[in-house]
């Protein structure tokens, strides 16, 4: 059966199949990763120890398609465990980017939630002082919100995530001070049903 011509023909198509099939794959997955890193290092992420990585397994395609091409089984299997010892490597450093990057866009829906409460805020302000009622610790308050808000963003941008969260936390209780003196005017004042519908919404909002 070894000698048989017809053997041969199908041994070499089968080993043919498998090289072009494996190296095709493993060019594929390295395609993706590629255009994983690159959307990260385009949103400011530091990508260097992942492309580090994804080049040592680039490197290791040599010595898969050698083995393949000599038809070296114990060589292939070989090759397959360092790839894939180093793509878990690999994983794992995207995994804590991609964590960092949710992390960072959920801060900056929050930051951007605080500025704009904080000016629907101003708003009401405004009405209510037309409305002959006293905001001077509205006022004070809006003030001092908009001050913690706007410098965690500055931090988020610098890349400070702790200060940026600690400034949150700042704002958090402005916030609540905020909400419960709208609810004081709303009980102590008698305001048009529309400045009422506003400060009510805005005090929802902060809530």
């Amino acid at each position: 059966i070894e000698d048989s011509p017809e053997l041969r023909l199908l041994m070499d198509k089968y080993w043919n199949v498998r090289e072009k099939t494996e190296l095709a794959d493993f060019d594929r997955r390295v395609t993706r990763a590629q255009g994983t890193l690159g959307t990260l290092a385009e949103n400011g992420y530091e990508t260097a120890p992942a492309q580090e990585k994804l080049k040592e397994i680039i490197t290791m395609r040599t010595e898969l398609a050698t083995a393949l091409r000599s038809r070296n089984n114990a060589g292939i299997e070989l090759a397959h465990k360092k790839i894939h010892a180093t793509s878990i490597e690999y994983a794992r450093i995207i995994s804590t980017l991609k964590n960092t990057v949710a992390t960072d866009t959920r801060l900056m829906q929050t930051i951007d939630q605080g500025i704009g409460v904080m000016t629907r805020s101003g708003m009401v302000n405004i009405n209510l002082a037309h409305s002959r009622v006293n905001t001077s610790r509205a006022d004070e308050l809006v003030m001092q919100g908009k001050i913690q808000i706007l410098g965690a963003r500055t931090l988020s941008h610098n890349g400070d995530t702790d200060g940026a969260k600690a400034s949150l936390q700042e704002f958090s209780t402005t916030l609540k001070t905020l909400r419960d003196t709208y609810r004081a005017i709303l009980a102590d004042e008698d305001l048009p049903q529309a400045t009422a519908q506003g400060v009510l919404s805005v005090a929802q909002s902060l809530d």
